[in-house]
């Protein structure tokens, strides 16, 4: 797995038909930044894998500075106003029914909460998700089914013919057709977004802070033979509306999920972050600071144990751009009693790489790594394993672009 997502990962692009897919629903942005290499299949010719890592990194190189820590810092203030608001809605539920014990559809808020978080800190436009209120991507809210559905129905892409996926849209299918509805939607939006932005820019106005400003200043500032067209700085746009809120939506309603049937590790997690913001007080400080929230420790822990127990995706369908030989972590032994160290792969083979089963191998996370514990981030469960894969505490995710 270090070996295909790592070391040569532009050696082995994904599947032509899930790329396809991604392509239909948010368009020509950087997760499909590979190039035509996608597009081959097994036996026939294939574009030099190198245009594929040369395509992508054109597209990161663009849109680091919008993710770079001196820029994302400044969403903190952003995040918390978003999350009182929030908090403030569950108060008022509970009051509303006496205080007493109240349900709440924590996933549903969890969702309005991310996509407001999103339109601010990423284009600087209020959905206004939380307050229930009437805007033209309000329809973001009813399309969590249809993503959800088409979550699921990606597991069929990667086997049907690449004909089958282009001719998606057409089925006469409620929740696909909402998903391209939503996609005309937000590709208008974008658009009116991108222009407006652009105009200013262009005449010497200030942009603003949002991760949306940052990426046309660094484009329009490239040279013009890397930058991106404007289809693909809409498909970007496209991309953290509908990738960035149901992921982060899902891992925190997993992660509230297993908080409260873990009523003793919420109470640590409870009181850290009383001691923190008492401290914070102390400090001077009126809200939390990156700082703070990077010390709590059961709060990562949490976080961290949610990525590894309750991945964004369970499994990644890759290809082999050429023949290559893929080494292994341990010896293995064949039935013919063969000791192997690795395995080759023919150009165009595909390959299934299982998120969720590495991150509960015994051998990585202990024997009790089908066991929702945070408490082995604390204990330093990384440090006993010898080869490093993810980007944090070595969890295997949905790669960053």
């Amino acid at each position: 797995m270090q070996y295909i997502l790592n070391i040569a990962g532009y050696n082995f692009p994904g599947n032509p038909q899930s790329i396809a897919g991604l392509k239909l629903i948010v368009g020509p942005g950087i997760l499909f930044a590979q190039g035509p290499l996608l597009l081959a299949v097994r036996d026939q010719p294939l574009i030099p894998s190198l245009y594929v890592g040369a395509e992508h990194a054109r597209h990161r190189k663009i849109m680091n500075p919008a993710f770079s820590y001196s820029a994302l810092r400044l969403f903190l203030p952003i995040f918390h106003n978003i999350s009182e608001k929030t908090v403030a809605k569950w108060k008022d539920a509970v009051a509303q029914n006496g205080g007493l014990s109240t349900v709440i559809d924590i996933p549903s808020w969890l969702a309005r909460t991310t996509l407001d978080a999103i339109g601010r800190a990423a284009f600087d436009h209020d959905f206004g998700a939380i307050d229930e209120k009437e805007d033209e991507l309000s329809v973001c809210r009813l399309v969590l089914q249809a993503l959800c559905f088409a979550i699921a129905f990606e597991n069929l892409w990667g086997y049907m013919p690449l004909w089958v996926v282009s001719a998606m849209p057409l089925l006469p299918i409620k929740r696909l057709r909402r998903l391209w509805r939503y996609t005309k939607v937000a590709h208008r939006v974008a658009n009116g977004i991108v222009q407006t932005q652009t105009e200013s820019y262009s005449r010497g106005k200030e942009c603003g802070k949002d991760i949306m400003s940052i990426l046309i200043r660094a484009n329009l500032s490239e040279d013009p033979k890397s930058k991106l067209s404007e289809t693909e700085v809409m498909a970007q746009l496209k991309t953290l509306m509908i990738t960035g809120q149901e992921t982060t939506a899902s891992t925190l309603s997993w992660a509230f999920y297993e908080l409260s049937r873990n009523p003793g590790f919420q109470s640590r997690v409870r009181e850290e972050i009383k001691t923190t913001r008492a401290q914070a007080a102390q400090s001077g400080n009126g809200e939390l600071t990156i700082a703070d929230l990077g010390s709590m420790q059961c709060l990562l822990s949490v976080m961290k144990e949610t990525l590894r127990y309750h991945p964004i995706l369970t499994i990644l369908s890759r290809v082999a751009g050429r023949e290559d030989i893929i080494p292994l972590s341990s010896p293995q032994t064949t039935k013919t009693g063969e000791v192997v160290t690795s395995f080759p792969v023919s150009k165009g083979q595909r390959v299934l790489i299982s998120i969720a089963a590495y991150n509960r191998l015994p051998s990585v996370w202990c024997d009790d790594a089908d066991v929702w514990r945070p408490e082995r981030f604390l204990e330093g469960v990384h440090a006993k394993q010898q080869t490093g894969l993810g980007v944090i505490a070595n969890l295997c995710e949905v790669p960053i672009p």
